[in-house]
């Protein structure tokens, strides 16, 4: 998830979206999905000051897969 994070920070978007539609419908390591853990992540990027769009656009696929 920090991998993918990290391409939206340096605007890798396309790559992003790539790892996004792999690993959407996998569970992680904590037993939750990849959903969950990705809004936790932009939870805690948005809480330092890091605020991209794509980040919503990205959320709202999170919700069609939850």
């Amino acid at each position: 998830m920090l991998y993918c994070s990290l391409m939206l920070l340096n605007g890798r978007i396309t790559d992003a979206h790539n790892v996004h539609r792999e690993y959407c419908n996998r569970t992680v390591e904590t037993g939750g999905t990849w959903a969950e853990s990705m809004r936790e992540e932009f939870a805690a990027l948005r809480a330092a000051g890091f605020k991209l769009p794509i980040m919503d656009h990205f959320e709202q696929q999170f919700a069609s897969k939850s």
